[in-house]
């Protein structure tokens, strides 16, 4: 288990541009440390066979993402084939309490929007590619887009995303997966072992008043 003594629930933001391997990051350290779990969004999308409400998506309909929206319950929402994809705050907010580690993969303005709503809580950690070369390599091969989207997601990157690393409470260069994998480890133990995590173990423990 990767957590240190804390017992509080704690947000590890993953952001940074399309490409420099955010998801499979992610998905190396929750095999390696399965209690590290993830936020279910919420979609417009319909539910489709084998998938079950609140364990791969919280399933709603356009006005009532619209709702959630306007309520301020979606930190951050996106469209992918004409369907809304949204971070829920009541979802971080319910895993929170109960003492959860969470690990996300989500946009650099939700990210600087969960440190704004859970300052304490929540770590950011932005994810880079190890040149821009590379980065431009990688959006192109995932074949996703076509050769105008890929250089327009090239181009929000180096203008809009990448400045904003400053903002963030650490950076990975995501060069080598192991290595890149083994950083953010030791990012999650020693932020779950600072004092300010843990006040409550020691006034248990009856080491500070």
């Amino acid at each position: 288990m990767t957590r240190g003594l804390t017992k509080e629930g704690m947000l590890f933001v993953i952001s940074g541009p399309s490409g420099s391997g955010k998801d499979t990051v992610i998905d190396k350290v929750r095999a390696l440390d399965p209690s590290i779990g993830t936020s279910v969004s919420a979609t417009t999308r319909p539910i489709r066979k084998g998938e079950k409400e609140g364990i791969n998506y919280y399933y709603k309909s356009i006005e009532e993402f619209d709702a959630l929206i306007e309520a301020g319950d979606v930190l951050e929402w996106d469209v992918f084939q004409g369907n809304k994809y949204g971070t829920l705050k009541s979802e971080l907010d319910s895993q929170l309490q109960q003492g959860k580690f969470i690990m996300l993969a989500i946009t650099v303005p939700g990210a600087l929007k969960i440190k704004e709503l859970f300052p304490k809580e929540s770590v950011l950690i932005f994810n880079l590619p190890p040149s821009l070369d590379t980065l431009k390599s990688r959006i192109l091969n995932r074949g996703r887009e076509t050769t105008a989207e890929a250089d327009a997601r090239f181009r929000a990157a180096i203008e809009n995303e990448i400045p904003k690393a400053v903002l963030f409470d650490y950076i990975l260069v995501n060069d080598n997966l192991d290595e890149t994998v083994d950083s953010l480890m030791s990012i999650i133990k020693a932020e779950s072992s600072r004092f300010s995590r843990n006040e409550t173990i020691l006034k248990d423990l009856h080491l500070v008043d």
